[in-house]
């Protein structure tokens, strides 16, 4: 059994709702930045070929923030995981519950099983 305390827990549990919100923050404010972007250019006279560089990069960047978002979900499930498997397993955190594919298999949570308990800081 982990031993946490519960006042780190709780911000953790905060912060990782800040986190999940800053990238949705982010995401919608790089939608509007291509929005804007592509009025902007429209009728410019812009080249295609450049156009197309622009909106490939805009695009790319989408992806990657999406990845970083779904590996910031996955951290947050091996935190739940812990939280699971500690001192203060009942207390609810507030957490966001993590649903499908991206949540930690119960593999990560067997490897936890063999970790030692410590006191969190």
């Amino acid at each position: 059994m982990f031993k946490l305390t519960e006042g780190a827990a709780h911000v953790v549990a905060a912060d990782s709702r800040t986190a999940i919100e800053d990238f949705d923050a982010a995401f919608i404010s790089g939608m509007r930045l291509a929005t804007n972007a592509i009025e902007g250019i429209k009728g410019a006279g812009v080249p295609a070929g450049q156009s197309q560089r622009l909106y490939k990069k805009l695009v790319e960047s989408f992806g990657q923030l999406v990845e970083g978002r779904a590996t910031l979900i996955s951290a947050i499930g091996h935190l739940q995981i812990i939280h699971q498997k500690s001192n203060i397993a009942e207390t609810d955190l507030g957490c966001p519950w993590l649903m499908g594919t991206d949540a930690p298999t119960a593999s990560a949570s067997m490897q936890l099983d063999r970790m030692p308990a410590t006191q969190a800081n």
